[in-house]
């Protein structure tokens, strides 16, 4: 689904990504790991086209999506929650919802809806009429998946996906990123906690200074952790 290959990123004169290549197939969560300032949200962005890649590929079924605008890879069927949530504080948790929501691209697909969304996350449907700037963190993130949701994306990119979140609702968003997975859907995600990790992701990707430094699947990770948290602990 999602091919990324000799992925090479820059801010300025300071060259951030340096061959980064990893792929996430339909219906596949892939981790992607490393410590603070390795490179994993702007490999997320690059991938989103809101930091242009200098050099590399990234294709997603099959269509070359480097150097294009972050509407048009949006449309192609890739959907982003960012680090740090960025919802609307001023607009009430139906208004964050509605504003970005779009029909699914392939109509034959599962198709997200606001009564599916609500079913996902009940809280948020108690809390529709509430402004964004009134949720906890934890609500604000589960409306940051929703919304993406409502693109009805055929990929989900999730930066920090539970950083700083509450440890039940953590097992809640990675409960979603299972259903999200079996519906058929890929994940390409970011997250600290080794365990879940493991636990969920059917492949990891390691980053340490642009560069990925290590790769396997999730049972290989939760069997190596000595090995992998070289690269990851502060």
């Amino acid at each position: 689904m999602l091919e990324v290959s000799g992925l090479q990123t820059a801010y300025g004169a300071s060259q951030v990504l340096f061959d980064v290549s990893l792929t996430v197939g339909a219906g596949e969560v892939v981790a992607l790991l490393g410590r603070n300032g390795m490179g994993k949200t702007t490999t997320i962005r690059s991938i989103m086209g809101l930091t242009p890649p200098l050099a590399g590929s990234v294709r997603f079924e099959g269509r070359e999506l480097a150097g294009r605008k972050p509407h048009v890879i949006a449309r192609a069927g890739l959907g982003l929650v960012p680090e740090g949530r960025q919802i609307f504080p001023n607009l009430n948790v139906y208004e964050n919802l509605s504003a970005t929501a779009r029909a699914p691209v392939d109509q034959t697909k599962f198709t997200w809806t606001l009564d599916a969304v609500y079913d996902r996350f009940p809280i948020l449907k108690d809390r529709a009429h509430a402004m964004g700037d009134q949720l906890s963190g934890g609500e604000q993130q589960m409306l940051a998946i929703a919304r993406a949701l409502l693109t009805n994306p055929k990929l989900l990119l999730l930066d920090e996906a539970t950083e700083g979140l509450a440890p039940k609702v953590r097992r809640d968003i990675w409960a979603t990123i299972d259903a999200i997975r079996q519906s058929g859907l890929g994940v390409l995600v970011v997250d600290r906690d080794l365990t879940a990790v493991a636990a969920h992701a059917q492949a990891c990707v390691v980053l340490e200074k642009g560069q990925v430094v290590w790769t396997g699947t999730g049972t290989e990770l939760a069997e190596d952790k000595a090995k992998v948290e070289r690269f990851l602990s502060v």
